[in-house]
Formats: C-alpha cells, sequence, structure tokens
C-alpha cells in the first residue's frame, strides 16, 4: 500500500475551485479500502503554494484553471515550487489536448473530470507517486540506482543510445527468463520484442529521444525461451551531468493478469448485451405491431404511450448494439462478409430508422444520385451500421434546415471508389472535436462543442469502414454543419468489377 514520507498518510494538497469538484474527488478519496491519507484542499494557487510550503505533501492534484492563475502557467508555477512533487492535472472533457501538454511538461497524468472514479484517482496517485519516485531516484548516485534496481518489485533498466542493455535489475532478468547479466548485456533491446510490436517501439524511442517526453507503451515482450507476455513500459532519457541524453531507463511490468482481466470483461460485456439484444428486439417488434394495427384500433393516448416505448426500446437497442460492436472490434474479431452491392440499397436501408425522427423534427430529407446504380464491394450490415450512425448523428444535433445524401464515385492512386457523403445544416463541430471525432473516449453524452463529446457510434463505424478497405472522413464548420464521407471500394487490383 502507498504511504507517504516516513510511512506516514499520504499527504494529498487538493487545489480546485469548484466547489462540486472538489466535493467529488473528497468522496472519491475517502470511499473504504484505499491507502491511508491526508487531504488539504486549497481554492486558489497562491493559498495552495503557501500550504505547500508547510510541508507533508506528496502529491498534488491540480485543476489548471484557477482564478488567479490559468492555464499551462499554473503548472509552471506549481512545479517551481514543488518540482520534487508528482502533479496530477485535473481537466475537463473540453481541455483534454491542453493536459497532454501538460504531462509532457511536467505532470504525471491527468484525469478527466466526470470521467473519474474512486479506483481510477487512487490508481493516478499511486503511479504517480511511484514514477516521481523512480525518476528522482535515478537522477542520485549510481550506488543509490543499484540499490532502487535490486529491491524493485518492476523489471529496471537502461539501454545505451543504440538500444543495447547496460544494466538491469533481477526482477527484469527474471521477466525475460535469462540466468544472469552476462547473458543479456550488450544485446539488443528489440531482441525481446514481438515482431509486431517493433516499429511502434521505435517511432516511440525516437520521439523520447528528441523531445525528451516520458515514453508509456504496452507491447508483446518475448523470453529467452521466445514464450510471450504483455508489458506495460515506462521509459525516459538518461542525461549525464551536461545534460547530453546518454541513454535511455525503463521501467517494465508485467500486466498478462490485468489483460485477461480485461479480456473477461469484453467477454462479459458481450455475453451480457446478447442475452438483453433478443428480449429488446422482441419488444421492439411487438410494439411496432400494435402502432401498425395488427392487434386492433388504438386510441390517440395508446398510440403516444406506445410510441414512447418504441422510441426508448430504439435507444436501448442501439446502446445494446453499440456495446457488442465495441466489445467485437476489442476482442480482435472483427471480420467483414465482402460482396457486390448498391450504393442506394444501403442508403435505404439505413434511413429506415430516422424517417420518423427527420419528419418529427421538420427537417428535408435529399438524397441525390450522382453515379446511377453504383454497385460496391463491402459488408452491407456493417455497411448499413457505419452510415446509420453517422445518419444518427446528423438528426440529433441538426435542428433545422436539412440533410442531403449524395451517391458518388471517385478514383484515387488506390482505386476507384463509391462514396456516400452525408451533410447537415447542424450545430457544427470545433477542430478540437474532429481530432477525437472517431475514437471511443468521447461519449455521446451532449452536442459536439465545448463540455460535450460526440460518442462511440463513430469509433465503430471507422472500424467497420476499415474492415471493409474503406474509410470514413469529415470536415465541419460551427454553426454550419457537418459534411461525413464514407468510402468503400468499387473494385480491388486484381478484381474486376
Amino acid at each position: 500500500m502507498t504511504t507517504g514520507e516516513a510511512g506516514r498518510p499520504i499527504g494529498i494538497l487538493l487545489i480546485e475551485d469548484n466547489p462540486g469538484d472538489a466535493r467529488l474527488i473528497k468522496e472519491m478519496l475517502a470511499e473504504p479500502g484505499k491507502a491511508d491519507y491526508h487531504l488539504e484542499h486549497a481554492d486558489r494557487l497562491s493559498q495552495g503554494l503557501e500550504r505547500f510550503l508547510e510541508g507533508g505533501i506528496d502529491v498534488v492534484l491540480l485543476d489548471l484553471n484557477l482564478p488567479d492563475s490559468q492555464g499551462l502557467e499554473t503548472l509552471g508555477k506549481v512545479r517551481a515550487q514543488a518540482s520534487a512533487v508528482p502533479i496530477i492535472v485535473l481537466t475537463g472533457l473540453d481541455d483534454e489536448i491542453t493536459a497532454v501538454e501538460a504531462v509532457r511538461q511536467g505532470a504525471q497524468d491527468y484525469l478527466v473530470k466526470g470521467d473519474v472514479d474512486s479506483k481510477l484517482l487512487w490508481r493516478a496517485l499511486r503511479y504517480s507517486m511511484e514514477r516521481k519516485r523512480s525518476e528522482e531516484a535515478l537522477r542520485k548516485s549510481e550506488e543509490k540506482l543499484r540499490q532502487l534496481f535490486k529491491s524493485a518489485t518492476d523489471g529496471i533498466f537502461t539501454l545505451d543510445l543504440n538500444g543495447a542493455y547496460t544494466e538491469l535489475n533481477e526482477r527484469m532478468l527474471e521477466m525475460l527468463g535469462v540466468g544472469s547479466k552476462d547473458d543479456i548485456l550488450g544485446k539488443n533491446y528489440f531482441e525481446f520484442f514481438n515482431a509486431s510490436d517493433i516499429n511502434t517501439a521505435i517511432v516511440e524511442m525516437q520521439r523520447t529521444l528528441e523531445q525528451g517526453t516520458v515514453m508509456h507503451l504496452e507491447y508483446t515482450s518475448l523470453r529467452a525461451d521466445f514464450s510471450e507476455f504483455d508489458a506495460e513500459l515506462t521509459g525516459a532519457l538518461l542525461r549525464d551531468a551536461s545534460d547530453n541524453p546518454i541513454g535511455f531507463v525503463g521501467i517494465l511490468r508485467d500486466i498478462t493478469e490485468r489483460k485477461k482481466i480485461e479480456a473477461m470483461k469484453s467477454d462479459f460485456v458481450s455475453l451480457v448485451s446478447h442475452q438483453l439484444q433478443t428480449p429488446v428486439v422482441g419488444i421492439k417488434l411487438g410494439i411496432e405491431n400494435m402502432l401498425g394495427g395488427l392487434t386492433g384500433e388504438l386510441t390517440a393516448k395508446q398510440k403516444r404511450y406506445l410510441q414512447e416505448m418504441y422510441e426508448i426500446c430504439s435507444r436501448n437497442h442501439r446502446l445494446i448494439t453499440d456495446l457488442l460492436n465495441v466489445s467485437r472490434i476489442e476482442r480482435g474479431v472483427l471480420s467483414a462478409d465482402i460482396e457486390p452491392v448498391k450504393l442506394r440499397e444501403i442508403v435505404d436501408l439505413a434511413l429506415r430508422d430516422y424517417q420518423r425522427d427527420i419528419k418529427k423534427k421538420g427537417l428535408s430529407l435529399n438524397i441525390e444520385e450522382v453515379d446511377e446504380g453504383a454497385v460496391v464491394l463491402a459488408d452491407v450490415d456493417k455497411m448499413v451500421e457505419a452510415l446509420s450512425n453517422v445518419i444518427n448523428n446528423a438528426v440529433k444535433f441538426t435542428d433545422k434546415g436539412s440533410i442531403a445524401i449524395r451517391i458518388t464515385d471517385e478514383v484515387t492512386s488506390k482505386g476507384k471508389y463509391g462514396n456516400i457523403e452525408v451533410r447537415d445544416t447542424g450545430i457544427g463541430m470545433s477542430d478540437r472535436v474532429l481530432n477525437n471525432l472517431f475514437t471511443k473516449e468521447k461519449v455521446l453524452n451532449g452536442p459536439p462543442t465545448a463540455g460535450g463529446g460526440v460518442g462511440i457510434g463513430l469509433y465503430i463505424a471507422k472500424n467497420f469502414m476499415e474492415a471493409q478497405k474503406g474509410d470514413i472522413t469529415a470536415i465541419s464548420v460551427v454553426g454550419e454543419g457537418s459534411t461525413f464521407v464514407l468510402r468503400v471500394p468499387r473494385e480491388r487490383r486484381g478484381q474486376s468489377k
């Protein structure tokens, strides 16, 4: 269990001016079963710096935007006074870019307000403190470095600038299945990498060398007997007294058990989603039949209640479908059943569930088939699902105006493509949102503006399009609307149309 200096409770300094956010952090820290700690709270930077001078602080939770200091300047002021103490930045959903830059400038980690829970908060506190302590120890004398090597529970090693091992601890030897240091010193670091991960690691190492950043990487490591295990690496530059790079230092952790737990979680989500999908589909179909008059004439009040139930079932069905799709993507079991299909048929299938909503919002729907009868090579279900997610966003974020769908073709250096373009007159998206548009980290909980997200639907759409050797792109202007383009091959090299 992590403790503060001399075994005392962890001294945590929270610098946060929002009373609601501060209260939530305090509640998460107070959950039972966690480490002993002592919390100090300041709502101004000046107040926090004064408290730090009194001593007893082991870690700082820092909101960058305070009444008396804003942005990265806040981090700089704290680091100037507390350079030996780990700093975890607290950021909003719309400020992750600044948070990442803060990590580059010395913060140990960042947490997104609204996405953090007690477990994640304590994990960040523990890991940030351990990383900071390791960094400080590595700057001390060679003897202290060797003592750290000897006692560490994680693998620790150093490399020269060519990537050859120059030192490693007993835990590292154990993890790699090597009998003695003599059997590995001088060998290249990448000899113990799965071949598929080498290029990524080289890029990260080069970035660390050029920018001085801390490297974080998960990869498949090889043992001396060529067996494999999942590993998590944290790496940094080693510098001489003149601050010139002389090599790298790394901390390696075996995360095989963690990966197993994550796989079990994904399998559980998949299983539960499958079990939920059947009854929801049945209920939805039953309501459709009742609204269609198969069970007799309905009163206006009955129709209204049934329509509300239908809309709730539709939302739940889409949520369950999204969970299943994300589970398949993360488990690497996503496949595509490619066959010739007309783009217009895909458009008609995808629009089927949105015609009522489009009409209800008073939006005009325009469909233009520039390339009439265009046939592409696609997985019908995945193409429809990808397009449905795009149309869903267009309907959700467009309150007036129109949604236009165009079917076109395109010839590139990679071949011929059939395109479906979806243009809306909605609220549009900022460049910051566009940069993270197709990642699952953005949750569909509001408009794609500051403080909101755009959801896992587009993350699914991107993976579905890539599974079909296609892609999806987007452009947008805030206040004017967005345009999405889904591209899928019309023919591939070596295959006639």
